[in-house]
């Protein structure tokens, strides 16, 4: 995973199989955990997502899903925890 920095908050950026595990394995304590995505719907007619943005436990994660083979180990954590979606439209 590569950390950046923006002043005044940090990051974690995911683009692999094996670091959407390794934020799993960390979102596993989490109680609740913030959720917002980004979707292409306005320039194609197949919509997907393009990024998926995660916060819980002071953490913050940029899901790279256009990169990452795998997300099912994200989305089996999904289901069994307390989420909060922006947007969700």
């Amino acid at each position: 995973m590569s950390n950046h920095t923006i002043p005044g908050a940090k990051f974690t950026y995911v683009s692999t199989t094996r670091e959407v595990e390794g934020m799993v394995e960390a979102l596993h304590q989490a109680d609740r955990i913030a959720v917002d995505t980004e979707a292409d719907s306005l320039h194609h007619y197949f919509e997907k997502v393009c990024l998926i943005q995660i916060t819980a436990c002071g953490s913050n994660w940029l899901v790279d899903p256009l990169a990452i083979a795998n997300l099912r180990p994200l989305m089996e954590l999904f289901s069994n925890k307390r989420l909060m979606f922006h947007g969700c439209d």
